[in-house]
């Protein structure tokens, strides 16, 4: 029942994308766990869920290691990471295992939701944490729910689908009992009030002033070293020109993707001043990535370029990509390892500060770009850091291509979903070659490019000043369900209820 239990919950994200089986994926699981004889069985049931859910769930990081570094070393790293990821879920197990024998009903059914929000919310901690593929992920489609992201962030939509999958198991394991299926209606119940609530938001949402937005994918492929510095620029350049052509009204904010920039476009003079004669010809701002090299150190950075200014603005990116853009523990690696599996020779170094970058648009005023680099979009502290600091438009420059795979750029893209509707804030998303998209604060895809084709997409965005609940408190929602967690586990044990006893029995 755990191994089907995780190929559902595969099942429910992209590209399968069949998101509504998240809604009863987990039920086995959580029956199955509850019928456990002891801990030990608990845990390894919880085990055999994580690894059956992750492998086909990720298994692109085996696919892009072994591209990238033309190793089959990728494979090794997949199954280890998926042997690692799969302790977080058999550790929930183990406490969904103990709580249920502590409580019953309403209590049972809370506690075990809770529970997983609290274990995915540590599956986010840490310089070596890979948050991804959280169950709320797999709704990203789903608008009237994700609403409710604005006050508990996304781990808020968790709760709910392992809220309703409890309460089918409650009704499963007593379902020859009267009145069992009221643990279900009342899942449902609150299931459908967020939904109500999220409609009314998205209808009181408000637009600011709108500014005209051009976002560019220029379509390299970055492996065997990439494209050139003047085939960079030059295809930019194009597409820049024809977005600025095209467009009934003309773009104020030009996007670029990550690593766009020729070279290392903020220290030296010929990049920069591509850049800068762009921003002067077409009237509008540019924000790139761009590699960037002060002595020893290299970041990966987003430069802004704004019409007559004499130098960009910059910010590094702070969360680094473990393995991608830096090694874990490198100098505990013997060399002719690393020799071995092709290992790039330096780290990148993160950024220490986050801060906004304000420049003035012509037609909406003071403009404050919350930029986001890539992989930055799994955590949401980032955004979240942003938006109250004062950034009225989030952009996040990405290089998916690495990823070489569908999936896992679906994947990233649902993910950037719930940032727009955690902050209220418009996203503007340039990736390598897909999937670069226009997000409105409601979480809605306004407008996506095709995969691996070199081409810009034209919108108008508004500029969001409300803050909400989420981004002014951030995770309280997980401190409260540690609470209940506590509270569940703190209530007089239940004496050995018929159904326990039957269902080890079976």
């Amino acid at each position: 029942m755990a191994f089907v239990s995780g190929l559902l919950l595969w099942l429910a994200h992209p590209l399968p994308g069949l998101w509504p089986l998240a809604w009863v994926a987990l039920a086995p699981l959580i029956v199955s766990v509850q019928r456990a004889a002891n801990v030990r069985q608990a845990f390894l049931r919880g085990y055999v869920f994580g690894w059956a859910y992750f492998a086909p769930t990720c298994y692109w990081t085996g696919l892009t290691i072994v591209g990238w570094t033309g190793s089959y070393f990728g494979w090794g790293a997949l199954l280890l990471l998926t042997l690692l990821a799969a302790l977080f879920y058999a550790g929930w197990a183990v406490a969904a295992w103990w709580l249920s024998r502590r409580s019953e009903g309403v209590w049972r059914i809370v506690s075990i939701a809770a529970a997983w929000v609290v274990m995915e919310w540590m599956r986010s901690v840490g310089s070596l944490s890979f948050p991804w593929a959280q169950v709320a992920y797999s709704q990203y489609k789903f608008l009237p729910l994700i609403q409710a992201a604005e006050v508990t962030g996304a781990l808020g939509i968790s709760f709910l689908v392992l809220l309703m999958n409890a309460g089918i198991a409650e009704w499963w394991r007593n379902r020859e009992q009267p009145g069992t299926r009221l643990w279900v209606a009342g899942s449902s119940a609150v299931v459908l009030l967020t939904c109500l609530f999220g409609m009314v938001r998205m209808a009181q949402v408000t637009d600011g002033k709108p500014i005209p937005v051009a976002i560019m994918q220029g379509n390299f492929d970055y492996r065997n070293g990439g494209a050139e510095p003047l085939q960079k620029i030059s295809a930019y350049r194009a597409l820049t020109r024809a977005a600025y052509e095209s467009a009934a009204v003309k773009p104020e904010l030009y996007v670029w993707a990550e690593t766009a920039a020729p070279g290392d476009a903020f220290n030296d003079p010929g990049a920069r001043a591509a850049l800068q004669d762009l921003t002067d010809r077409y009237h509008g701002a540019i924000l790139t990535g761009s590699r960037v090299i002060d002595g020893s150190k290299e970041t990966n950075s987003a430069l802004l370029f704004t019409p007559s200014t004499a130098r960009p603005q910059r910010f590094d990116k702070m969360g680094i990509v473990p393995l991608g853009e830096y090694i874990p523990f490198r100098s505990a690696i013997p060399s002719a390892i690393q020799k071995q599996f092709q290992f790039f020779e330096s780290d990148l170094t993160p950024g220490k500060a986050l801060a906004p970058m304000p420049f003035v648009s012509p037609s909406a005023g003071p403009v404050s770009l919350g930029p986001f680099i890539c992989y930055e979009s799994v955590y949401s502290h980032y955004t979240r850091t942003m938006t109250a600091m004062g950034a009225n438009l989030l952009v996040t420059p990405s290089h998916d291509s690495w990823f070489l795979s569908e999936a896992a750029m679906e994947q990233h893209l649902a993910m950037v979903v719930f940032r727009a509707v955690e902050n209220r804030r418009d996203v503007a998303r340039a990736t390598t070659d897909g999937i670069s998209a226009v997000i409105d604060g409601r979480g809605r895809i306004l407008a996506r490019a095709p995969l691996r084709t070199a081409c810009f997409l034209l919108h108008t965005l508004h500029l969001r000043s409300q803050i909400t609940l989420y981004t002014r408190f951030g995770d309280w929602f997980v401190g409260l369900c540690a609470l209940l967690c506590s509270a569940a586990g703190l209530r007089p044990k239940a004496s050995c209820r018929s159904d326990l006893v039957t269902a080890v029995d079976a």
